[in-house]
């Protein structure tokens, strides 16, 4: 995958909308692609 960072936080916090979610430069296995944006992430402060 080729993101920008805006685009990469966008697709872990769930908020990739619009022309950003179009412009996802992807090559390769499209099972690791599809799971790749699947992907969330829990971002916070450990304690």
């Amino acid at each position: 995958m080729d993101l920008t960072t805006e685009q990469a936080w966008g697709l872990l916090t769930n908020n990739l909308c619009g022309e950003a979610g179009v412009d996802l430069g992807t090559s390769g296995d499209k099972g690791i692609i599809e799971a790749l944006l699947e992907t969330r992430a829990v971002i916070g402060v450990p304690k």
